[in-house]
Order: C-alpha cells, then structure tokens, then sequence
C-alpha cells in the first residue's frame, strides 16, 4: 500500500490480478475505487510513492499466466479478500 502525498488516494497491490488499485480517500470521488495500473509483468511485491509523486514497484516473480494455478477456487478466494476486507465492490473479471 501507498498513500498519496496529499492523502487523497490510497494505492494497493492487487497482485492475483497483476494490477494496481487506486482508493480515493478525499474529494468528489472519496469512498470509489478504479484501477490505477492493469496487465502488470508481474507480481507486485510493493509500491512507494516518493517525494516527486514517483510511484516506484518491486515485482517479486514475473507473471505467468501459462502455468495453471493449482487451486483457481483459492484464487479467487485470495482476490476478492482485499474487497470483503475494505468493503469495496469487486468486479467478476
């Protein structure tokens, strides 16, 4: 997770989905949430916002999608933790 400079917005790594989301905290979208980066190369480890406004993310593993997750139904499980956690809707996709 990374908080915005002006706390606006929180990132969160969506690393299941190779993406990142975006959680507005203030202003006329706060309580949305949209996709910040999507089709990521691989799994995000973490992301950092700098002092520039700079996102900076560290992958842990390249993606792979040809290898079959041994277990989808956990998967998915693990995918929409983030959304039943925050409370947020999650699309199918």
């Amino acid at each position: 997770m990374a908080l915005a400079p002006d706390e606006s917005y929180v990132l969160v790594a969506d690393q299941y989905r190779y993406r990142i989301k975006r959680y507005w905290l203030k202003g006329a979208s706060s309580g949305k949430e949209d996709i910040f980066a999507d089709n990521l190369p691989g799994f995000v480890h973490n992301i950092y916002i700098d002092d520039k406004n700079t996102l900076w993310a560290a992958f842990n593993s390249p993606r792979a999608d040809i290898i079959p997750h041994n277990n989808p139904w956990l998967k998915a499980q693990l995918a929409f933790a983030t959304c039943k956690f925050t409370g947020a809707r999650c699309s199918t996709r």
